[in-house]
């Protein structure tokens, strides 16, 4: 159920704390801080498991983040 929860509060625009890890918001998998696939939309920065999951967000990022 906490992964739920992240993914909620994620989507909600909220900052999550998770012990230097992200959520990978296309899958829903906790990646490390330090991965190389990231974007930065609006001013915030995304986390993402794979290249896969970067492609999606960058191909429709409103699906996935928040205002």
């Amino acid at each position: 159920m906490p992964k739920l929860t992240e993914k909620l509060l994620s989507k909600l625009g909220m900052q999550i704390e998770t012990q230097g890890s992200e959520l990978d918001l296309v899958c829903g998998m906790e990646v490390s801080g330090k991965t190389e696939y990231k974007v930065k939309h609006k001013g915030r920065t995304y986390y993402f498991c794979s290249e896969n999951c970067q492609k999606h967000f960058h191909d429709d990022p409103e699906k996935y983040a928040s205002e």
